[in-house]
């Protein structure tokens, strides 16, 4: 039973060993192919009954949390606020700001309040969206 057990902890390290290179070599791609459609305008590709389409993703976390989180309650935003600042709730109000995903993240910090503007880290995470048909 031991050397059974041994056996299996050797399986999932192996495994795990094998699930993170496959990620690395997942996001490698990802990074080559959205820059591909881009360069290339294109907005999906048709493979393998798949639809692959670049997507754009504008994610916001707090600089400072204290002094973010007196700053939006005094914007009214209150509801983005818990004591602590829910990213994905920040993340979701600061793309109110680019509806159309077309700014990058300094125009978009600049459509930002003057007062938040200083207090928000924004960064871009791109991906592909991948829908089987």
């Amino acid at each position: 039973m031991i050397a059974k057990h041994i056996t299996l902890v050797d399986k999932v390290v192996a495994a795990e060993a094998e699930l993170k290179a496959l990620k690395a070599e997942k996001k490698d791609s990802e990074e080559r192919i959205y820059t591909m459609l881009v360069v290339t305008g294109a907005s999906k590709v048709n493979v393998s009954g798949a639809t692959v389409s670049p997507m754009r993703t504008m994610r916001a976390s707090a600089a400072s949390a204290p002094l973010l989180i007196e700053v939006l309650k005094e914007e009214g935003l209150d509801a983005l606020v818990s004591e602590n600042i829910n990213s994905q709730t920040l993340s979701g109000w600061v793309r109110r700001f680019d509806p159309d995903r077309m700014l990058s993240v300094e125009e978009l910090i600049e459509k930002l309040p003057a007062n938040v503007q200083p207090l928000i880290h924004l960064f871009e995470q791109q991906s592909l969206s991948i829908k089987r048909t």
